[in-house]
């Protein structure tokens, strides 16, 4: 009968019956669904549950039973039932309670599961904070032990009459200041690297899984697609989007650009022909006429995953790319005197090594060869040089050098 209807007529059918060949059929029929509704075994009460995809035992005779029936009719109706249709009612009966303990388990798993990568992400939230209270305080101790030796150095080099000895132990200071925060950031990336892996471990030896939409992830892939979704990226460079400002006095507080190494930072103190300039967490002293007044506009936006820029300078030219690949810079120091070629390239050296650039390119021209050798006698002896040579031909040859950083 449901195989006319449904196939001579086109019909959808809901045929309700005790008949376990029907329930049987179903379950072979792709087009079939079996369905039951669901008795409480022990009270032989409806629960008003409709079980979809699962047949149903029959309880008819337990329901006459209970309705008053004789035992006398129920003992005839039972001996008509064979022995198939009897073990087929057990099984379904014994499917239906493995179902609905399979059901228990997986609520409870869920529950369990929750309440783990919510424990989780209140630890790791609070190894974030505290590590971010200990880099904090790391920084100020830092700065403060910078400015101290700043401090003291500055009254050292007050008391230097002769000019050429002065100016070497200003780039010995600032050298040994590179130094000491190249050292310290390297230590303070290798803490920040250990760290993560602590708090994981600090409840669990394996990484804890969550449910994401339907997918098992780790708690670390969670954050990574907690990020993606709000939208979260890395900041753009600070001082990336600066222009000249209209020409006017230097004072204190305002933004300038060093030309000696293109950085940008803020004057501090202005003394005669000098000004004291903060960039992050670094103090430098530097002519007037080597700063060029800038200020804030519009910040570049990034093309094609690049940032590219061009800063320019009064008497070098520093080229900077930021981009994908292994970061390159540049110093053009044709013209000048050597020097004021090796007190350009010493603060490069010391700019880029703090910025964790590997190789640098200095362009000093042929010439008669001065400026070339000059650079090469800072270079062999230069605390953050590795190795250096002449560039290759088709990078200007013997006029420019390549330098390849300490790590």
């Amino acid at each position: 009968v449901v195989d006319h209807f449904r196939k001579a007529c086109g019909a959808y059918v809901m045929a309700t019956t005790h008949y376990s060949g029907l329930k049987v059929y179903a379950a072979n029929e792709e087009e079939v669904l079996n369905a039951s509704v669901e008795f409480d075994e022990k009270t032989l009460r409806p629960t008003y549950r409709l079980l979809v995809g699962v047949a149903g035992s029959s309880s008819g005779l337990e329901i006459a039973r209970r309705f008053g029936i004789s035992d006398e009719i129920i003992g005839a109706a039972s001996a008509n039932v064979n022995d198939s249709s009897l073990q087929a009612a057990e099984y379904l009966r014994r499917i239906k309670n493995e179902s609905e303990q399979a059901a228990t388990l997986r609520q409870a798993l869920e529950e369990e599961r929750a309440a783990v990568a919510e424990k989780f992400a209140s630890l790791e939230k609070e190894a974030v904070k505290k590590e971010r209270q200990r880099q904090t305080s790391f920084q100020a101790a830092l700065e403060k032990i910078v400015h101290d030796f700043e401090g003291r150095s500055r009254e050292l080099l007050a008391t230097v009459q002769d000019r050429s000895e002065r100016l070497k132990l200003e780039r010995e200071t600032q050298r040994r200041v590179a130094e000491l925060k190249r050292e310290a950031q390297r230590a303070a990336s290798t803490s920040r690297g250990r760290e993560p892996s602590a708090a994981s471990t600090s409840t669990s030896s394996r990484p804890v899984r969550v449910v994401r939409e339907g997918q098992v992830v780790t708690g670390s892939q969670a954050t990574v697609a907690s990020l993606k979704v709000s939208g979260q990226d890395l900041p753009e460079p600070e001082d990336a989007h600066y222009v000249a400002a209209p020409g006017r006095d230097i004072a204190v507080g305002d933004r300038v650009r060093l030309s000696s190494f293109g950085s940008v930072g803020i004057v501090d103190s202005v003394k005669g022909a000098e000004a004291e300039v903060r960039v992050k967490s670094l103090r430098f002293r530097e002519k007037l006429e080597n700063l060029e007044l800038v200020e804030e506009t519009t910040p570049l936006k990034r093309e094609g995953g690049r940032f590219s820029k061009l800063r320019p300078t009064s008497n070098a030219a520093l080229q900077f790319s930021l981009s994908d690949d292994i970061p390159r810079s540049e110093l053009n120091v044709i013209g000048q005197r050597a020097d004021e070629a090796v007190d350009a390239v010493d603060k490069f050296l010391d700019a880029s090594s703090l910025g964790g650039l590997s190789q640098l390119r200095i362009v000093h021209g042929h010439g008669t060869g001065a400026l070339r050798r000059a650079i090469a006698e800072l270079l062999k002896d230069h605390p953050h040089v590795a190795r250096f040579a002449a560039a290759p031909q088709d990078q200007g040859g013997s006029g420019a050098t390549i330098v390849e950083l300490k790590q």
